[in-house]
């Protein structure tokens, strides 16, 4: 599944502020986006589950569907 869709139940701000979302909206997340970015997988595009194995991860950064 790579991109999934939600509704807000509530009204949202998001990061610094800088973005509202408000109650009711549809938003359209982008799991294999946030699973190949770089940024937050090292070698994000080569197939490692080794790297699940006795690791704590962060919050949002893998979005089983």
């Amino acid at each position: 599944v790579p991109v999934v869709a939600r509704r807000t139940i509530q009204d949202l701000s998001l990061e610094d502020g800088r973005y509202f979302v408000p109650k009711g909206s549809t938003c359209f997340i982008n799991i294999q986006a946030v699973h190949h970015n770089p940024e937050l997988w090292p070698k994000p595009m080569k197939y490692d589950p080794y790297r699940f194995i006795n690791k704590t991860i962060e919050s949002y950064r893998f979005l089983p569907f």
